[in-house]
């Protein structure tokens, strides 16, 4: 259906190894859960479907239609903003089967597991959904399509938005499916047994897979043919255009979250890099002050998804402490 996995991680020689136009910038890594995995040197690195390294180079490093390395870019923010949430609700996960062994599970446990999740679902299908909707627009305004690889493989079908549809649709049916489950754990949540527990957290693994599969198309191939194809102003404007239009459509559930996932996104940005992601990322306008939106992004994340998920497995260490 798309290409496999070690296909789409990065080769190991860095190729990127002489000085940008914009220093201050080139300093920036990828890091945080489930990144370090696909981007072990914190940098997107040439992968072999991209033959021409000079050509790389220049696309993926600062430039002056792109003011920022790759590495800075919102794509990148929103998928380690994403893998954050995608790890917390894992751990939590755990923490619940630990639980599970020791004493009988509550509703609250399965409602925080299920919240959360459905924030990190919502988180995922904001940032795909943006990244489509800006492929389509932006291969119509430069006449030109996007490939998996740097140029039309006649071999096999590598058309990017062909194969980030397909892969979406399995993603968000694995992901749909997990959040009905969820919802209906909460009903029996004292009945289910440790067959049930070790199941949903195998779902949950098989769902980490596929947004693993699909993450390294969107890091490397979009962002190349977007940097190549357009400047960052023209596609700050189709992103706009889509904000004003578009909202969250895949699930009903989601109304209503646009602040939810807004407070994530800027939340789960390290502290040190908060300032330089958010200056890359398309201008939000918001009624308060920047440090006061900020402050409370924080808050309103803490509150509606760190806090409940910390909950559980803090209830899960003291059983196992007894």
């Amino acid at each position: 259906m798309f290409p496999n996995l070690k296909n789409l991680l990065v080769s190991k020689t860095r190729v990127r190894n002489f000085k940008h136009p914009f220093k201050n910038e080139s300093r920036c890594l990828i890091r945080g859960p489930w990144m370090e995995d696909l981007f072990p040197t914190g940098i997107v690195e040439r992968p072999q479907r991209y033959t021409d390294a000079k050509d790389w180079n220049t696309v993926m490093s600062s430039n002056y239609d792109w003011p920022f390395p790759v590495e800075a870019s919102s794509v990148v923010t929103c998928f380690m903003s994403a893998f954050s949430q995608g790890q917390h609700i894992m751990q939590a996960a755990e923490a619940l089967i630990e639980l599970g062994l020791h004493r009988e599970l509550l509703v609250d446990h399965f409602v925080s597991l299920y919240q959360g999740f459905q924030l990190y679902v919502a988180t995922l299908e904001v940032t795909i959904a943006e990244i489509l909707r800006v492929i389509r627009a932006a291969e119509r305004k430069a006449n030109t399509t996007f490939w998996v690889g740097d140029k039309e493989d006649r071999s096999q079908s590598n058309g990017l938005l062909e194969i980030l549809v397909q892969a979406s649709e399995l993603l968000f049916s694995t992901h749909l499916k997990l959040l009905h489950e969820f919802r209906a754990y909460t009903l029996v949540a004292s009945h289910l047994s440790q067959e049930h527990l070790s199941d949903l957290f195998g779902q949950l693994q098989d769902a980490q897979l596929c947004v693993l599969r699909l993450a390294p198309l969107c890091i490397v191939d979009y962002c190349f043919h977007l940097r190549k194809n357009l400047t960052r102003d023209e596609v700050w404007d189709i992103i706009r255009k889509n904000t004003a239009s578009e909202g969250l459509k895949h699930f009903p559930n989601f109304r209503g979250m646009r602040l939810r996932v807004l407070a994530g996104f800027v939340a789960t940005i390290p502290r040190s890099e908060r300032v330089m992601r958010l200056r890359h990322s398309v201008p939000v306008p918001v009624p308060v002050q920047r440090n006061l939106f900020i402050i409370a992004c924080k808050l309103t994340y803490k509150s509606t998804f760190q806090r409940p998920l910390d909950r559980i497995m803090r209830d899960a260490e003291a059983c196992a402490a007894r």
